[in-house]
Order: structure tokens, then sequence, then C-alpha cells
């Protein structure tokens, strides 16, 4: 018996180690408050007199210590400032407020986060793209508005507040073509769902900011599979423990 109970509790203790380190990973959610700064090591990047590229936020709430992500914004019609701002809602949708919860469709580039913009924000921040200096991080930048529709020429002027424009024969534009469009990835994946979500940020008056991207993905079903499982071993340990307590 004490044989039996070694090996279920070495079992349940490598699934549970098992499973991947998603669950230790801190999401950002609804209600975290977010301070953009331009301290030094804050890799922000001006462009054209405005901010186009990587912008590094410190995340705090949700219990968790403060920390650090990189995102990308999705609006270039939008501006933001260095202060404390917090996370109205993390969603599929951009333009998010509590008055218009699916955007704006009267503006260009509002409503569903695109499909070839949620899958390419997930190549950027899985490394795909290795680390982005000052141009290319513009010159993505300026892919993912496009993308978005942000560029769209309204009333025959450019939407976009600085003529967004990007190169086609940038390692990113070269993937997307490759992969996205000739690869058809929208019709083996038509939810356009890889796990990059929007960040609707609200300043303290609850008037919606410059959104911005981030990429979180919900852990995989294997990962609750282990943890489940490595659970319900170590409860069974538990029991057989407990039991053998009272016979003695």
């Amino acid at each position: 018996m004490k044989r039996l109970e070694k090996i279920i509790s070495l079992a349940s203790l490598f699934l549970l180690l098992a499973a991947p380190a998603a669950f230790a990973t801190p999401y950002v959610v609804a209600g975290d408050s977010i301070q953009l700064t331009g301290t030094s090591g804050v890799n922000w990047t001006g462009y054209n007199g405005y901010g186009a590229g990587v912008m590094n936020y410190y995340v705090s709430g949700n219990g968790v210590k403060t920390f650090q992500i990189g995102t990308f914004c999705i609006q270039d019609n939008v501006d933001i400032g260095w202060g404390k701002y917090t996370v109205g809602n993390v969603s599929d949708i951009v333009g998010w407020s509590t008055s218009k919860p699916s955007g704006d469709s009267a503006i260009s580039g509002e409503g569903p986060l695109k499909g070839d913009v949620n899958w390419i924000y997930e190549q950027y921040a899985n490394g795909k793209f290795g680390t982005l200096n000052s141009a290319n991080q513009a010159d993505f930048q300026n892919l993912l508005w496009y993308l978005q529709g942000e560029d769209t020429i309204k009333n025959g002027t450019p939407y976009s507040t600085i003529g967004t424009t990007f190169s086609t024969n940038s390692a990113w534009y070269n993937d997307y073509i490759n992969n996205y469009v000739n690869g058809n990835l929208a019709a083996r994946n038509p939810s356009g769902q890889y796990g990059t979500e929007v960040l609707n940020i609200v300043d303290a008056s609850g008037i919606v900011q410059q959104n911005q991207l981030v990429y979180q993905p919900v852990p995989e079903p294997s990962t609750f599979t282990l943890l489940m499982v490595g659970t319900g071993l170590l409860g069974l340990f538990f029991r057989r423990f407990r039991a053998a307590r009272n016979l003695s």
C-alpha cells in the first residue's frame, strides 16, 4: 500500500508541475491600473510627431504584483498621454465603451478586431520577427493600422492622421501574405481568434483612450486536463492516507 501511495503522490506531483506556466502568467483584466511612463528603459518610438511602435505599460491590480507588458496601439486617431489609466474592458472589440460596447460603426477601424491583425500580432508576440528596432516598430505599427482599416479614405481624404504607410518588403508583410493570405488561414480559422486581445483604456473620467493590443491566449485544454488529473490523483492519495491512519 505504501508503494502505491508513493506512486500516486509522485504521479500527481509530476502532472501538476507539467501543466504549462500559463497559469502563473499575469493576465490583464478589466479594472487593472495601467501606467505609461517615459522613464529610462521604456522603449517608446516617436514617428512623425505621433507615437507608433512598442509602448510599455506597468500593470497593477488583479491581486498580482506589478508587471510590465509591451503593446502596440490599434487606433491611430486617438492620442494617449503619459499618465495612469484603467483597463475598462479586455475583448476583441476595438473602440469599446460603456455606451458603445461594439465600437462606433461610424468610425473607420472600430468594431471587431480583424482576424489578420489577431494573427500577425500573435506572430510578433511569439518572437517571429525578433526584436524590432525603432524604424521597424513604426512599419509594423502601420501595417496593423492598415489591416484594421484605420487608414481608410473617407470623403476623399485619408482617415489616418499620419498617412499610414508600410513596406511590402518587410518580413512581417511577407509572412502575412505567404501564410495568412495565401495559406488561407482565414478559411481554416473563421473565428479569427489567435490569442490577441484589445485593451480598451479609460481615463479617470471614464473617457475611452487609445486602444492597445495584448497577447494573452487562453491556456490549451491539455493544460486544464493535466491540472485536473494531477489534482484528482493528489486527492486520491490524501483519501487513502487518511483511511490508512483511521485503521491504525
